[in-house]
């Protein structure tokens, strides 16, 4: 186990660091936003793109 201190500034800066990732994902929906993702478009394109990553896995077996 390592007895190493965390620096409280860092763990602050850290902190700030992730909940600004957050926000600016959050925004990307927000309907304020007026370049927000329209989830009804992208996720059906999100899925799409999942099942033919899916098919190629399925697939990498059959040819080696």
């Amino acid at each position: 186990m390592s007895k190493t201190k965390n620096d409280p500034k860092m763990e602050l800066i850290n902190e700030i660091i992730q909940l600004t990732k957050v926000r600016e994902e959050y925004w990307s929906f927000h309907p304020m936003n007026k370049h927000a993702v329209d989830v009804q478009v992208e996720i059906p394109k999100i899925d799409k793109i999942i099942e033919d990553l899916e098919d190629q896995i399925k697939n990498l077996g059959k040819y080696q």
